[in-house]
């Protein structure tokens, strides 16, 4: 006998679709330069940001804090791993909390 599928292990893989934050949103209030600046990064790491287009989750609640609420971050959700872009583990976080 095979493996047991994600079901009937009794948990359910679901992928994840987030609302990401638009980098021409970020551009519209700082420069390139300056949005380095403000966040303690380099220009090369905007740079990056700009060819996907998007900002790192990591980074939009802290531009929805220094933008006073200009930009909006993502929807928060603590079952989502912000970097590998998966859910967490349910015992993994069960193991934290106790």
């Amino acid at each position: 006998m095979g493996p047991k599928s994600p079901e009937q292990d009794g948990f359910h893989v679901r992928a994840i679709s987030i609302n990401r934050m638009d980098i021409e949103d970020v551009l519209a209030i700082w420069s390139p330069a300056r949005l380095a600046e403000v966040l303690g990064t380099s220009t090369q790491n905007i740079c990056v940001w700009i060819k996907r287009g998007v900002v790192p989750l990591s980074r939009e609640y802290e531009l929805q804090v220094k933008s006073g609420g200009r930009l909006m971050a993502s929807t928060f959700n603590p079952d989502v791993d912000y970097v590998t872009g998966g859910l967490r583990d349910m015992r993994e976080k069960n193991r934290r909390i106790t």
